[in-house]
């Protein structure tokens, strides 16, 4: 989650709704990651991806908030930018470029990974 913006959990018992008219421009970038073998993960995790990432999720310009639902060996990630140009800046920034070498350098290594963003 990033630090500047903390959100509460949504509730389990009730609706939820978000002020997203406070944002017209948002944009959601989903990410979704599986390990299909212990050793896939460890691969990942010694690329130093998870702790970089936190790390630079954490001072990203622009990004609202991140919620992440862990399932099975995996989960998936949204992201809620500000605008696609936040995003788009993000990702042409390392380590954001860097990760996705790594990542399609290493595919059918023991993982899979998702990615889209909707506007």
């Amino acid at each position: 989650m990033n630090p500047r913006s903390p959100l509460p959990p949504p509730p389990t018992d009730s609706a939820y709704v978000a002020h997203l008219w406070d944002f017209p421009h948002l944009t959601l970038a989903i990410f979704g990651m599986q390990a299909q073998s212990p050793e896939g993960y460890a691969l990942y995790e010694m690329a130093g991806i998870p702790a970089q990432m936190e790390e630079a999720l954490a001072k990203a310009e622009g990004l609202l908030c991140v919620r992440f639902f862990p399932e099975g060996n995996g989960g998936i990630q949204l992201q809620y930018w500000r605008s696609h140009d936040d995003l788009a800046r993000f990702a042409r920034q390392m380590p954001h470029t860097a990760w996705w070498k790594w990542l399609m350098n290493h595919r059918g290594q023991g993982f899979s990974f998702l990615s889209t963003h909707r506007f």
